[in-house]
């Protein structure tokens, strides 16, 4: 596959797995790529290209799992208007397991969290502020 290509498929790309690292903890977390404002028109609309208008315009959001090195395993691209809970679930399913998880609170979940415990990882993910039952998490490993 050739970068400069015009056939080249962007999600295709960016969607790989590295088979080797250090799997003692996976993190994952998303970002937002900002679409300059003449990116939309191309053919099969926003949906196919992973664009969302959100209040700060067009964009799109990547969403990445990586080792416990930052060694890239996983990636997902997403239209920018999607919450980070909907691709969560994709990231974390895949046959690599690890013993923790760790992400933001923007991936606090009661289903997550017993997910992760019954697939045996332990999940280092802060509550969210209007959690009525505070939930611990081990605030070392995340480097809090």
């Amino acid at each position: 596959m050739i970068i400069g290509s015009k056939n080249v498929d962007f999600k295709r790309f960016l969607k790989f797995k590295k088979k080797d690292g250090d799997h003692e903890w996976h993190m994952i977390d998303a970002t937002i790529v900002r679409a300059h404002q003449h990116a939309s028109g191309a053919r099969g609309g926003q949906e196919k290209q992973d664009l969302g208008r959100s209040s700060g315009g067009l964009s799109s959001k990547i969403h990445a799992k990586v080792d416990s090195f930052g060694m890239p395993l996983e990636f997902i691209i997403s239209a920018g208007n999607v919450h980070e809970m909907n691709c969560a679930y994709d990231l974390i399913d895949t046959s690599i397991n690890c013993e923790y998880l760790l992400a933001d609170r923007g991936y606090d979940s009661n289903d997550l969290r017993s997910e992760l415990e019954n697939r045996s990882i332990t999940p280092v993910i802060p509550g969210k502020s209007n959690r009525v039952i505070p939930i611990n998490w081990d605030k070392h490993i995340q480097g809090a």
